[in-house]
This record gives C-alpha cells, structure tokens and sequence, in this order.
C-alpha cells in the first residue's frame, strides 16, 4: 500500500497529483506467483487526462520462474477512455535479477 505526492506530476510543470496504490502478490505454486495492482491518480488540474482530472489504473498478473529468469505474462489498464496511451493492454516480460 503506498501514497505518493508530486508537486508536478510528470516533471514539466504539470499538475500536483496524490498516488494511492495497492499491490498483492500471491503464491500460487513454488516459483508462480499472482500479481494484483489498484491504483489511484488525482490531479489538482480540470480535465487534465481528456475529460477527467483522475483515473484508476490496475494490473493483473502471472509470475514464473523458469530456470534462471522469471516470465510474466500481465494485463494493465485504466478507465481513462480519451487516451490511446491509456488503453488496456497485454505484456509479456523476461527479467533476470542479478
């Protein structure tokens, strides 16, 4: 669970903004893991994401460890409508910690 303030949201004079975010992983098997995301984003600006000065965003995803790396397979999304940069989409990711 996480708050987080920034006196200009995207580093170019932008709007304040307030972040809550909640995140939960679960195991479901040795080396596979579930991984959920909620968060919130409010800004201190009318309209600033097309329509809306807020938007939820979330994540549901899938962890495994497969020999030296983990493979994740996840779903991310908003509920802005107005932004193309915001639409749900799927990503597959290969990490390796060192």
């Amino acid at each position: 669970m996480g708050l987080i303030y920034s006196p200009e949201y995207f580093g170019d004079g932008g709007p304040d903004a307030l972040v809550y975010n909640v995140d939960y992983s679960l195991g479901l098997a040795e080396g596979v893991s579930l991984d959920l995301h909620l968060g919130y984003t409010d800004t201190d600006r009318e309209e600033f994401f097309g329509e809306d000065d807020s938007y939820l965003d979330y994540k549901v995803g899938l962890n495994w460890d497969v020999a030296a790396v983990t493979l994740g397979l996840a779903w991310y999304g908003t509920d802005l409508d107005d932004n193309d940069l915001a639409d749900d989409r799927i990503v597959f990711s290969v990490s390796k910690s060192l």
